[in-house]
């Protein structure tokens, strides 16, 4: 959550960004994203109730614009529909409104057959999308809707509302039925994380940038003041001369980062990590400490431009930055702020090269 109170100087990540910095840079990604043609809303000061698929509630700062009535609704108590649909699984209306019941009591469900595909034994999110991209299938879903609206006033559907026009495609449907629409979203590949991918390669492309997708930078060298970076998909495809870089690779999963039996390594620059003197201390023995673990704080220290450091405090490269979760002193899993974190860091790392640019 973003807060005046977090100190007396509004400064987080160790006086590197300030409160009005992050929400600049969530509004200039929002800006980003509506340009792109996939609108998302911000919670101001304060963040939204999500629905997750399973019918629990989440927090957070942004939401598609497809779910700005989800948070009111419910906080309202306003009456509502939550639809699921035969073969479509991960989402079950009654498990969702059973869940809720404490947060948005008296939520009708209804589970429909989704059009066209009445033999099918199991549908899918993306399918089902596609579909909806016709104004004409909108209208099939609307009439299919309708005997199960008496009484109620908002209606939640899976996110399954088009894959490139989904506010036009949820502002028809909530037209046609005359209740207001929203979307939650489901089990993973969600629809809403399809769109995003879309949006960037699309929208990236239109400003002039290469996208180089599953492609992996397999070395890289600093020579004579530039970058000079090696990247392929299977082998040594390409090579990229650069001025500035931004490191974010990521953590384990992403490969930024290597655990191995002697401690745990930066894998593209050989860079120190902040982490645990010894390897027995990276976890606590409570799986569940609220605390967290170490090893989940482990990452890269930086000045206050965001360049890497060594263990002894220096500065490595000049024009090499770091953002994301590769960063030391955060842990964003138990936080819930991974898409934050990225942002405003990418944010910062990218106007500190421009400051020292000059």
């Amino acid at each position: 959550k973003l807060t005046s109170a977090l100190s007396s100087s509004d400064r987080v990540f160790q006086d590197r960004l300030t409160i009005p910095e992050i929400k600049s840079a969530i509004d200039e990604f929002l800006e980003f994203l509506n340009d792109a043609g996939v609108p998302y809303i911000s919670g101001g000061d304060k963040n939204f109730n999500a629905i997750t698929p399973a019918g629990t509630t989440k927090k957070t700062y942004c939401l598609p614009d497809t779910m700005s009535i989800m948070h009111e609704s419910m906080e309202k108590n306003i009456k509502g529909l939550i639809v699921d649909f035969k073969g479509l699984k991960g989402f079950s209306a009654k498990q969702i409104s059973s869940n809720l019941k404490g947060k948005w009591p008296g939520l009708k469900t209804a589970t429909l057959v989704f059009p066209g595909s009445e033999k099918v034994v199991e549908v899918y999110a993306e399918k089902m999308a596609a579909y909806l991209d016709a104004p004409d299938h909108v209208a099939e879903l609307a009439e299919l809707i309708k005997p199960h609206m008496d009484g109620v006033e908002v209606v939640g559907l899976p996110a399954i509302l088009g894959m490139t026009s989904s506010t036009k495609i949820c502002a028809a449907l909530s037209g046609l039925l005359g209740k207001p629409v929203f979307e939650i979203p489901t089990m993973p590949p969600c629809i809403t994380g399809l769109r995003l991918k879309s949006a960037f390669e699309r929208r990236l492309k239109e400003m002039g940038v290469e996208l180089l997708q599953q492609n992996t930078v397999w070395e890289i060298d600093d020579v004579d003041g530039k970058f000079i970076a090696r990247a392929g998909w299977q082998e040594l495809q390409h090579t990229i001369e650069a001025d500035a870089v931004i490191l974010a690779t990521g953590r384990f999963l992403g490969r930024g980062l290597y655990a191995g039996r002697k401690g745990i390594e930066e894998t593209l620059f050989g860079l120190d990590v902040a982490q645990p003197e010894k390897r027995s201390q990276w976890h606590k023995k409570d799986f569940f400490d609220p605390a967290g673990h170490p090893i989940n704080m482990a990452g890269l220290e930086t000045d206050e431009f965001f360049r890497p450091l060594d263990k002894d405090g220096n500065l490595v490269y000049e024009k090499l930055f770091a953002a994301g979760s590769i960063l030391a002193n955060q842990d964003w899993t138990r936080m819930k702020c991974g898409a934050g974190l990225a942002t405003a860091t990418g944010y910062g790392a990218v106007n500190s090269y421009l400051k020292l640019k000059g």
